[in-house]
């Protein structure tokens, strides 16, 4: 079997291993914004839900991603320092610091 980068440009074959990884990534993200657009709407028509508490319902995600973001960020630090990790890429959470 050849390798892919012996292949001229047009014999690469379209779907590989990346791009249905990228393909997959991108769908998964789409299903988490579209479940964030729809919330309201449901909340409103379905659970007769007040605005306020619509309010209260979406700004969750917001911020607990705000209250969070420290914690990730130094916890990532700490790993990259331990660990010798030079992207964010080869951080694993199964890569224990030595």
């Amino acid at each position: 079997m050849t390798e892919l980068s012996e292949l001229t440009r047009d014999e690469r074959p379209v779907v590989t291993r990346d791009f249905v990884a990228i393909v997959m990534t991108q769908m998964m993200f789409g299903y988490a914004i579209s479940t964030f657009l729809l919330l309201p709407k449901f909340l409103a028509t379905q659970l007769h839900g007040t605005a306020s508490q619509i309010g209260h319902v979406s700004a969750i995600p917001g911020c607990t991603a705000a209250l969070i973001v420290p914690f990730v960020g130094s916890a990532l630090a700490h790993c990259v320092r331990c660990c010798g990790c030079s992207s964010i890429r080869s951080v694993r959470p199964s890569t224990g610091c030595r």
